[in-house]
């Protein structure tokens, strides 16, 4: 091949021999033939002569550093996307990250960001994806250093909140959990039930229910008449769930009192129930308490009165009428 172009024989000399430094030419070079270099390519407005490569190959040096996929399909139909390798926000005092961004779209889909811990995101050679660790046990392993007072080591499924104190998972939205066509377990925060397991559910240790008053309004006492009433309205039923064995003893969600309703008139919450019995039996125990200081009162009167009487002088009883005297 002829060089008739003296830059672009150059060029071809310095790439044959070593190193290729490219920095902005006075004209464009057009290589309309494959081009092999044997060595290392530095590129950018800040690539200098004698560049010392260590172990890189091609190098990428500038302020402002884009690998840009321009597709040129003009048939319609035909996938055409234009896509970005960026380093970096080109704005002064943006973020620091390496990203992949949608040119056709406007958006960057996926970035590591400056500061990465070690092995935040590894696929192993079987599939696995581990986050935060090098070794993941299953097909999605999470690794979280759990800290009920850090929040943030939690893991959050859902829109952008912060987990509460105390939860090592936060999903919101629903999730089906099964080993058949009818899920087993079901979180669904639109439905009547946040929380729906079919069957029977075991827990190992404590089972909590949020009360805190940070988490409720329109907080009332409930009277004693309310509880007293709601109390007899209850009428406890013996009953086997559908596809079961087992009696159970309980309510009828549709047949409870308003006042241990839920709004579906499907469920119960053992929490209202226990509610209305607490309050009932409080107000026993008071009235208990209040007939016990009666009577203790009374006691104490009587104790009174005996030691009054026994402490009288006794009256001397009449001699009987004698004749003779």
């Amino acid at each position: 091949m002829k060089f008739t172009n003296r830059p672009l024989a150059l060029a071809f000399l310095s790439l044959a021999f070593g190193s290729f430094v490219v920095k902005k030419a006075s004209a464009d070079q057009v290589i309309p033939e494959n081009l092999v270099i044997n060595g290392n390519v530095s590129v950018g407005f800040d690539a200098v002569n004698n560049e010392v490569f260590g172990d890189d190959t091609i190098r990428l040096k500038e302020n402002n550093l884009r690998i840009a996929f321009r597709d040129t399909t003009a048939d319609v139909g035909e996938p055409g996307n234009d896509w970005q390798i960026i380093s970096n926000d080109a704005s002064s005092g943006g973020a620091s990250y390496l990203g992949f961004e949608d040119i056709t779209g406007g958006k960057i889909p996926f970035r590591v960001m400056a500061g990465a811990p070690v092995d935040a995101l590894r696929i192993d050679d079987s599939g696995k994806v581990g986050l935060a660790t090098d070794s993941p046990a299953a097909q999605l392993h999470v690794n979280v250093a759990f800290d009920a007072m850090a929040p943030e080591e939690s893991v959050l499924i859902g829109p952008e909140a912060v987990v509460p104190s105390g939860a090592l998972l936060e999903v919101r939205g629903p999730v089906y959990i099964s080993g058949s066509s009818n899920p087993n377990l079901t979180v669904d925060a639109s439905g009547d039930a946040r929380l729906f397991v079919e069957g029977s559910a075991i827990f190992s240790k404590n089972f909590e229910i949020a009360s805190s008053r940070g988490f409720k309004e329109e907080i009332r006492e409930v009277s004693g008449a309310e509880a007293r009433q709601s109390l007899r309205d209850l009428e406890a039923v013996e009953y086997r769930y559908k596809g079961d064995t087992e009696m159970q003893l309980g309510f009828i969600a549709e047949d409870v009192p308003a006042l241990v309703a839920t709004d579906s008139r499907r469920s119960l919450s053992p929490m209202d129930v226990v509610a209305i019995l607490s309050t009932v039996v409080q107000e026993r125990e008071a009235k208990i308490r209040e007939r016990e200081r009666q009577i203790g009162e009374m006691r104490r009167a009587l104790e009174e009165v005996r030691r009054r009487r026994s402490d009288e002088t006794p009256i001397d009883s009449p001699q009987p009428f004698s004749p003779e005297r």
